[in-house]
Protein backbone atom coordinates (compact mmCIF):
# COMPACT_ATOMS: atom_id res chain seq x y z
CA UNK A 1 0.00 0.00 0.00
CA UNK A 2 3.16 2.27 1.09
CA UNK A 3 4.27 1.44 -2.80
CA UNK A 4 1.26 2.53 -4.28
CA UNK A 5 1.06 5.79 -2.48
CA UNK A 6 4.85 6.82 -3.29
CA UNK A 7 4.18 5.64 -7.23
CA UNK A 8 1.65 8.40 -6.85
CA UNK A 9 3.44 11.22 -5.36
CA UNK A 10 6.10 10.21 -8.22
CA UNK A 11 3.66 10.40 -10.55
CA UNK A 12 2.74 13.62 -9.16
CA UNK A 13 6.55 14.72 -8.31
CA UNK A 14 7.34 13.54 -12.57
CA UNK A 15 5.24 15.88 -13.89
CA UNK A 16 6.12 18.76 -11.63
CA UNK A 17 10.26 17.99 -12.81
CA UNK A 18 9.47 17.90 -16.44
CA UNK A 19 10.43 20.79 -17.43
CA UNK A 20 8.42 20.86 -20.37
CA UNK A 21 5.47 21.00 -18.37
CA UNK A 22 6.31 23.33 -16.01
CA UNK A 23 8.71 25.64 -17.85
CA UNK A 24 8.46 29.47 -17.35
CA UNK A 25 7.71 31.77 -20.11
CA UNK A 26 10.33 32.99 -22.52
CA UNK A 27 10.57 35.72 -24.36
CA UNK A 28 10.67 35.56 -28.30
CA UNK A 29 13.64 35.81 -30.25
CA UNK A 30 11.75 38.52 -32.10
CA UNK A 31 10.41 40.51 -29.15
CA UNK A 32 11.86 43.82 -28.50
CA UNK A 33 11.41 43.16 -24.88
CA UNK A 34 14.34 41.36 -23.33
CA UNK A 35 13.80 41.77 -19.53
CA UNK A 36 13.67 38.01 -19.03
CA UNK A 37 15.17 36.67 -15.88
CA UNK A 38 15.03 33.58 -17.18
CA UNK A 39 18.36 32.61 -18.77
CA UNK A 40 19.57 29.52 -21.04
CA UNK A 41 21.88 28.54 -18.70
CA UNK A 42 19.10 26.27 -16.54
CA UNK A 43 19.72 27.87 -13.27
CA UNK A 44 17.00 29.93 -13.17
CA UNK A 45 14.62 27.28 -14.76
CA UNK A 46 16.45 24.99 -11.58
CA UNK A 47 15.36 27.44 -9.21
CA UNK A 48 11.72 27.93 -10.47
CA UNK A 49 11.42 24.32 -10.31
CA UNK A 50 12.66 23.59 -7.09
CA UNK A 51 10.14 26.70 -5.85
CA UNK A 52 7.43 24.61 -7.38
CA UNK A 53 8.00 21.58 -5.96
CA UNK A 54 8.05 22.64 -2.47
CA UNK A 55 5.12 24.40 -3.11
CA UNK A 56 3.21 21.81 -4.11
CA UNK A 57 4.84 19.54 -1.34
CA UNK A 58 3.82 21.72 1.36
CA UNK A 59 0.27 21.89 -0.36
CA UNK A 60 0.06 18.24 -0.11
CA UNK A 61 1.71 18.00 3.55
CA UNK A 62 -1.08 20.50 4.48
CA UNK A 63 -4.30 19.32 2.74
CA UNK A 64 -3.03 15.25 3.69
CA UNK A 65 -6.53 14.87 5.25
CA UNK A 66 -8.37 16.34 2.99
CA UNK A 67 -7.22 14.86 -0.13
CA UNK A 68 -9.21 13.06 -2.16
CA UNK A 69 -7.72 9.51 -1.76
CA UNK A 70 -10.92 7.10 -3.07
CA UNK A 71 -8.85 5.84 -6.04
CA UNK A 72 -5.99 4.66 -3.78
CA UNK A 73 -8.51 3.42 -1.62
CA UNK A 74 -10.00 1.67 -4.24
CA UNK A 75 -6.80 0.09 -6.02
CA UNK A 76 -5.70 -1.28 -2.16
CA UNK A 77 -9.12 -3.06 -2.20
CA UNK A 78 -9.60 -4.20 -4.86
CA UNK A 79 -5.86 -6.05 -4.81
CA UNK A 80 -6.95 -7.27 -1.55
CA UNK A 81 -9.85 -9.00 -3.04
CA UNK A 82 -7.87 -10.24 -6.07
CA UNK A 83 -5.33 -11.56 -3.74
CA UNK A 84 -8.16 -13.10 -1.35
CA UNK A 85 -10.59 -13.73 -3.86
CA UNK A 86 -12.10 -17.29 -2.31
CA UNK A 87 -13.26 -15.08 0.65
CA UNK A 88 -15.85 -12.88 -1.35
CA UNK A 89 -17.72 -11.34 1.45
CA UNK A 90 -15.00 -9.27 2.07
CA UNK A 91 -16.11 -6.96 0.21
CA UNK A 92 -19.26 -6.36 1.69
CA UNK A 93 -16.89 -6.24 5.41
CA UNK A 94 -17.22 -2.42 6.67
CA UNK A 95 -14.31 -2.82 9.30
CA UNK A 96 -12.26 -4.12 6.73
CA UNK A 97 -12.86 -1.21 4.52
CA UNK A 98 -12.64 1.40 7.29
CA UNK A 99 -9.14 0.02 8.21
CA UNK A 100 -8.11 0.31 4.58
CA UNK A 101 -9.71 3.66 4.52
CA UNK A 102 -7.44 4.29 8.05
CA UNK A 103 -3.95 3.08 5.99
CA UNK A 104 -4.65 4.47 3.14
CA UNK A 105 -4.50 8.09 4.91
CA UNK A 106 -1.85 7.25 6.87
CA UNK A 107 -0.09 6.20 4.27
CA UNK A 108 -0.33 8.99 2.25
CA UNK A 109 0.72 11.28 5.21
CA UNK A 110 3.89 9.40 5.91
CA UNK A 111 4.36 9.81 2.16
CA UNK A 112 4.22 13.51 2.12
CA UNK A 113 6.53 14.17 5.19
CA UNK A 114 9.99 16.22 4.71
CA UNK A 115 11.59 13.65 4.35
CA UNK A 116 8.95 11.52 3.71
CA UNK A 117 8.80 8.58 5.52
CA UNK A 118 8.92 4.67 3.58
CA UNK A 119 8.31 1.34 4.66
CA UNK A 120 11.45 -1.00 4.19
CA UNK A 121 10.48 -4.53 4.02
CA UNK A 122 13.74 -5.57 1.66
CA UNK A 123 16.58 -6.14 3.49
CA UNK A 124 18.11 -9.87 3.88
CA UNK A 125 20.37 -8.81 6.39
CA UNK A 126 19.09 -8.60 10.16
CA UNK A 127 20.56 -5.21 11.77
CA UNK A 128 19.76 -4.34 15.06
CA UNK A 129 19.27 -0.45 14.35
CA UNK A 130 16.21 -1.75 12.35
CA UNK A 131 15.00 -4.80 13.09
CA UNK A 132 13.80 -6.50 16.15
CA UNK A 133 13.68 -10.47 16.17
CA UNK A 134 10.46 -12.53 16.33
CA UNK A 135 10.68 -14.27 19.76
CA UNK A 136 10.46 -17.92 17.98
CA UNK A 137 13.83 -16.95 15.72
CA UNK A 138 17.22 -17.98 15.40
CA UNK A 139 19.15 -15.71 17.35
CA UNK A 140 22.30 -16.71 15.89
CA UNK A 141 21.55 -16.22 12.06
CA UNK A 142 21.58 -12.91 10.67
CA UNK A 143 19.17 -13.76 7.74
CA UNK A 144 15.90 -12.69 7.49
CA UNK A 145 13.38 -15.32 6.33
CA UNK A 146 10.99 -13.34 6.80
CA UNK A 147 8.97 -10.00 7.50
CA UNK A 148 6.25 -9.92 10.82
CA UNK A 149 6.48 -6.24 10.16
CA UNK A 150 8.01 -3.49 8.29
CA UNK A 151 11.08 -0.67 9.40
CA UNK A 152 9.38 2.91 9.13
CA UNK A 153 12.46 4.61 7.91
CA UNK A 154 12.47 8.60 7.84
CA UNK A 155 13.73 9.21 4.64
CA UNK A 156 15.35 7.14 1.98
CA UNK A 157 18.32 6.24 3.72
CA UNK A 158 17.50 8.39 7.01
CA UNK A 159 16.90 7.37 10.56
CA UNK A 160 14.34 4.31 11.75
CA UNK A 161 11.42 5.42 13.12
CA UNK A 162 10.01 2.30 13.90
CA UNK A 163 12.08 -0.61 13.78
CA UNK A 164 10.36 -3.93 11.58
CA UNK A 165 9.32 -7.25 13.17
CA UNK A 166 11.79 -10.05 11.19
CA UNK A 167 12.10 -13.83 11.08
CA UNK A 168 15.72 -15.01 11.47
Amino acid sequence: MMKQIQKLLQMSSGDIGNNNALSPPRPSINSSKTTSTFTTDGYHDECYESKVFEAVSDYLRNSAQKFDLSKAMEQVANQLWTTLYDYPCLKRCDVLTMYIRTCVTLAWGLSNLTPPCTLEHETRIFSRDMHVRFHSSNQSNDTIKTYLWPALIEGQSGNCVHKGVVIT
